[in-house]
Formats: structure tokens, sequence, C-alpha cells
């Protein structure tokens, strides 16, 4: 899988996949959020929305569960949260709206 840097937020960034593994930060606010069930698995993250206002941005999280899949289901808790902006995050190249920001 190819991967990129995050970089400076521009309007390109929107829809922009982030890695899970990679990115602890996120990974702590998922947790912090309490949204995520525990037989939940991160599917994907993506960047939603952007607040000029704040300079954070919503993440929307897709979380596909492990029972629904046993049982041939394919259902999603989505839950969005609001965070700073890290221009270190790694982002997906093969997956959403891959592109080269440079720092």
């Amino acid at each position: 899988m190819s991967s990129f840097g995050y970089g400076v937020h521009t309007r390109k960034h929107i829809g922009v996949w982030l890695k899970y593994g990679t990115n602890d930060d996120i990974r702590i606010l998922i947790k912090k959020s309490k949204l995520k069930r525990p037989s939940d698995s991160v599917e994907r993250i993506v960047v939603s929305e952007y607040d000029k206002e704040t300079n954070q941005v919503w993440l929307e999280v897709w979380c596909k569960s492990l029972i629904d899949s046993i049982r041939n289901k394919n259902r999603y808790n989505v839950f969005h949260i609001k965070t700073d902006i890290n221009p270190y995050w790694s982002c997906d190249g093969d997956n959403g709206r891959g592109a080269n920001f440079k720092f």
C-alpha cells in the first residue's frame, strides 16, 4: 500500500483516507470518544469537513462489527470526531482520493 504525508491542509484534503495503524493520535482520539464498540474494527478514517474558525477537521470513522460479519451482514458504525490537524498524519494513497501533498 502506498502512503503520503498529510502536510498543510487544502480543499483537496477533504475525502482523503487516513491510516489507522500508523496514526497514534487518531487511535487515542477514537478510544477517548468511546463511540467505537468493543466488537468493532476500524475500516476507514476519512477527512470529511474543515472548520475555518477553529482550524480543525472532522474525521469520519467507519467501524465494522465482527458479530455482523459472522452473520454475513455489512453494517457499519459511523461517527465523527473533531480534531486539530496534524501535518504528519499518514494518508492512504491506494484508497479514497490519493494525492501527494508537500509539507
